[in-house]
């Protein structure tokens, strides 16, 4: 696929066999996913598009994600839905485009659970594990749905097949951890970690719960910011720190110093003093960071697929 910088107008070639690698106009050979990691962190929206690729398909030595794929589309400025459509009306069996076009058949109740358990079954083996995960919840009386996907979340579980237990509580009715409250626990922490390794745009929503929480609790505040902060770094490390992470760390480096988030690099303040200039950043106030995140990142890719 060939992606290019709308600002500057360079283009870039990208290939996704195995030994994937980019190819910069002039012809340098560039490592793919480190070289698109880093100016996704410049939030460049081309790198965006082409890391969507490389999560989808599973190249370049990243984990096959749709979850991470959707992101990746969305904050790149493309319509995740519209290319689910695509992908599903050229092909029926492509991956994006059937976990969409299950979901959103689950959601507006348009056919049966047993026409979907159906369509499940007629899926080339080996089946995706979301798949097989949504054919055993369909199979599952309603009112028992909430405990089997409660029993059967692990740590073992894709992205996708955490994706799918979401979309099922959400239905449900019931309260999963991203709706939850902050908290400090370690089973919190523990939570927080398998789902940010898989999805690392949890680490940024994450560490905004978290920066808020810092200044409710009081009595716990020092202990919040320094896994607000963690958290933050984790997102950013993946490409995924979004422009109000971003004013909370300059804000919080402005009032207490560089001695205060040892995480980030002097290169990082640069960069992020770049993306958010003073005057975006000054009396940043965090009642109205939940709308910002909104703006910048869209809906939560669970709210995209269920929508």
């Amino acid at each position: 696929m060939t992606v290019e910088n709308v600002d500057t107008g360079e283009s870039f070639e990208v290939s996704v066999p195995d030994g994937l690698k980019i190819t910069h106009y002039n012809a340098n050979w560039l490592d793919s996913v480190p070289y698109l990691i880093d100016n996704a962190r410049w939030h460049e929206s081309w790198a965006y598009k082409a890391l969507a690729e490389c999560y989808r398909y599973g190249k370049g030595g990243l984990k096959k994600s749709i979850f991470n794929a959707i992101v990746c589309y969305e904050v790149g400025g493309l319509s995740p839905a519209e290319i689910a459509q695509a992908a599903y009306d050229a092909n029926p069996f492509d991956e994006m485009g059937l976990l969409d076009h299950i979901m959103e058949n689950i959601d507006k109740k348009r056919i049966s659970d047993e026409e979907l358990i159906g369509i499940i079954d007629d899926i080339p083996e080996p089946k995706p594990k979301w798949a097989t995960l949504i054919k055993n919840t369909l199979s599952t009386d309603i009112a028992e749905r909430t405990a089997f996907i409660e029993a059967n979340m692990s740590q073992e579980m894709t992205s996708d097949e955490l994706l799918v237990c979401f979309f099922f509580l959400s239905l449900q009715g019931d309260e999963s951890i991203l709706d939850s409250h902050a908290s400090i626990k370690d089973e919190y922490r523990k939570v927080i970690k398998l789902l940010g390794d898989n999805m690392p745009i949890l680490y940024d929503i994450f560490g905004e719960k978290l920066w808020r929480k810092h200044k409710e609790d009081l009595e716990n505040s020092e202990k919040y910011i320094e896994f607000a902060l963690e958290c933050m770094h984790l997102s950013d490390q993946a490409g995924f720190l979004s422009n109000t992470n971003i004013r909370n760390i300059l804000s919080y480096y402005k009032e207490y110093g560089k001695e205060s988030i040892p995480m980030f690099s002097e290169e990082d303040l640069d960069r992020f003093n770049q993306l958010c200039p003073d005057k975006y950043s000054d009396d940043m106030d965090s009642s109205v960071v939940e709308e910002e995140v909104i703006v910048e990142m869209d809906e939560c890719p669970v709210e995209l697929i269920e929508d």
